[in-house]
């Protein structure tokens, strides 16, 4: 008997479909870059930093929480970039100190079950069948209660933005693929674990906010989170049909592990969004065995598994 495909999808694997051939190279062959860019170590770090501090707060978890992510920090292998070098674990410990004094008394407190509901790991099982189970997976930094009373999901993000650039990037997030995701899975726990805190949320509003973190230089970093996004029913619509109509596109690569698909983002810009595929440089090769060495330098190979590709 076949054992049966598990596919595992997040809202980062749905991205990397904008070109088949990416979602390929890195979810179905585990391929990730063996250096972290400078802002996604910051971010990483950080996202450390914030979890112990949120689940327990007052001097001692600060300390505690400084020193872990200071320790995960250096122990990324970080690629060198001179216009990010004031990224560094100075930096990193001031953006904690800074944001543990901005938000030492907070209306979007962490709903508690009984530990305050931080980092959680959410796996729910979209589609089952005879052949091949599809996950869908998220880690949700946050499920707050702001202080009328509604759920959020909140979602912290780092980014280097310009004071211009900060407004329109939190707003962009009010039609968000993983928000909405983030919803979705929250929405749908409840099916799994009835009885629990998660039937409260289910049946209630639940909006989704960006707690932002925007460094902008060696002395200079801004702290903005958005407004609170509540999904109207006709987007829920759209958001159900995209999201099948993505989770069949990433089954039929699934199941045909042996053909590479075409590089399609050649005619949708995909080798220049997002600030460029970790790949333009293996697939700009002038053949196929030239393409494989080169990925074989830059980057490392493990089975993709979205709740722990960053351990």
């Amino acid at each position: 008997m076949l054992e049966k495909l598990i596919i595992k999808i997040d809202s980062s694997g749905i991205k990397e479909l904008v070109c088949p051939l990416r979602y390929y190279r890195t979810v179905v062959q585990g391929f990730k870059p063996k250096q972290t860019n400078p802002s996604m170590a910051f971010g990483l770090a950080f996202h450390v930093f914030r979890k112990l501090f949120r689940e327990k707060g007052g001097d001692d978890g600060f300390g505690e929480a400084v020193f872990a992510a200071n320790k995960y920090y250096k122990s990324l292998n970080i690629a060198v970039s001179e216009k990010k070098a004031y990224l560094n674990s100075t930096y990193l410990i001031n953006t904690c100190n800074a944001y543990a004094e901005l938000y030492a008394k907070d209306n979007v407190k962490p709903v508690s079950d009984p530990k305050p509901l931080l980092e959680l790991q959410f796996p729910f099982p979209y589609r089952v069948t005879d052949t091949y189970e599809v996950i869908i997976l998220g880690t949700i930094d946050e499920i707050a209660k702001i202080s009328h009373g509604i759920y959020v999901i909140v979602d912290c993000k780092t980014s280097e933005k310009s004071d211009e650039q900060i407004k329109p990037y939190l707003d962009s997030y009010s039609i968000s693929r993983q928000l909405m995701m983030y919803v979705y899975l929250v929405k749908n726990f409840s099916k799994l674990f009835p009885g629990t805190i998660f039937d409260e949320i289910a049946s209630s509003q639940v909006g989704a906010m960006i707690d932002g973190v925007f460094p902008q230089g060696k002395d200079k970093l801004q702290f903005k989170r958005s407004d609170v996004f509540l999904f109207k029913e006709e987007l829920w619509n759209e958001f159900l049909v995209l999201l099948d109509r993505f989770v069949e596109r990433a089954i039929a690569i699934h199941m045909n592990p042996e053909k590479r698909p075409l590089k399609e983002g050649i005619f949708t810009d995909a080798c220049s969004l997002y600030g460029g595929c970790p790949y333009f440089i293996p697939c700009s090769a002038c053949d196929e065995r030239t393409s494989d060495l080169l990925l074989e330098r830059a980057f490392d190979r493990k089975p993709y598994d979205p709740l722990h590709y960053n351990d």
